[in-house]
């Protein structure tokens, strides 16, 4: 068609498949001529054109080595397009179909190479994953909601074709030995059990001194002299086991407490009331002493000797005593004057 004197418009229809498409003036009977009716010189030749109206499609297919892959091995695939490849996974993740005996079906993703012939896909063995036959790869690409197209947009043809054989990939991957119910529980902790507290016995031992009274077994229920200080109760040290005990205790200046004592020992260790106990029995013209030195001699009166065998003297009798002590004093110093006086 022509537009004006020197503008023609063509219009190519029916036109399928790949190639070029150029358009040139036949050398004659074209019709065109000048002004004097000269037709125009053959030779003129237009603008050539490509046409690209089919898609990439798979030219080969790259698989792993051959061998037994675990738990946390990869396996990559490699697709090579023969023409350039884009991918867009803004809907999705292109993937390759694998089939394994026991694990069910897995997939190889796509990792690379978007704008490239050749495409990356891996998969990762994880537990629970067995083929020892050989895995069985799907025979086309899994658009998976990605799109996969040339540079003008021809969608790829994702047909995997002819496969090599995938016999010697294997995968050995079983169950992991801790795997078994995934679902979580909390179990109640079982109540505490309760028992009764029951003392312990009272033992001796390093820690503790022996027992002051010992309360043997005298059969047919009858107490023990013991029992007047224990009442039944366990033995244990007491304040009133102090007044028998032999260990010393004090400020160290030998006297005695209340009359009791003859040094700084137990009240009863060497007081006139232990001699009640006591095995030795004096003479009638033996000596006791009894606060702090002072003689009494033995006999039946009861003011004098015998005085020594009966427990704390009154406060009479005490306040005496410090008297007498006093007395002894004057009479010791006057005595040492007067030894004095006369070495003189």
């Amino acid at each position: 068609m022509q537009v004006d004197a020197q503008t023609f418009q063509i219009t190519v229809g029916s036109l399928s498949g790949d190639g070029s498409l150029g358009l040139s003036l036949n050398g004659s009977g074209t019709g065109i001529v000048d002004q004097a009716g000269n037709d125009v010189a053959a030779g003129l030749t237009g603008e050539a054109y490509v046409l690209d109206n089919t898609g990439p499609a798979v030219s080969s297919v790259g698989l792993p080595a051959n061998a037994v892959y675990i738990q946390g091995q990869v396996l990559e695939f490699t697709v090579a397009f023969d023409d350039a490849v884009t991918v867009d996974t803004s809907g999705g993740v292109p993937r390759i179909v694998i089939q394994l005996d026991t694990g069910g079906t897995v997939y190889a993703n796509y990792v690379s190479g978007s704008g490239g012939n050749v495409l990356t896909f891996r998969y990762q063995v994880d537990f629970g994953q067995v083929d020892q036959t050989g895995i069985s790869l799907g025979s086309t690409i899994d658009a998976n909601g990605a799109s996969l197209s040339d540079s003008v947009g021809n969608a790829a043809n994702l047909a995997l074709g002819s496969l090599p054989s995938t016999a010697g990939i294997q995968v050995n991957a079983p169950a992991s030995p801790d795997s078994g119910d995934p679902e979580f529980r909390i179990q109640p902790s079982p109540s505490p059990i309760e028992v009764p507290l029951v003392p312990k016995p009272v033992v001796p031992g390093a820690t503790m001194p022996p027992p002051l009274f010992e309360i043997p077994t005298l059969g047919s229920n009858v107490p023990t002299l013991g029992n007047v200080f224990t009442g039944g109760s366990a033995i244990a040290p007491s304040f009133f086991a102090q007044l028998f005990n032999n260990d010393s205790f004090g400020d160290g200046g030998g006297k005695g407490f209340l009359g009791f004592g003859g040094g700084d020992a137990g009240i009863f260790t060497s007081s006139t009331l232990s001699m009640m106990f006591d095995r030795d029995v004096p003479q009638e013209d033996s000596l006791l002493r009894v606060f702090d030195g002072k003689q009494w001699r033995g006999g039946s009166d009861i003011n004098d000797g015998v005085r020594g065998a009966f427990g704390t003297p009154s406060l009479g009798q005490q306040l005496q005593e410090l008297n007498d002590q006093e007395q002894r004093r004057i009479n010791d110093l006057a005595w040492a004057l007067g030894q004095v006086g006369q070495q003189a």
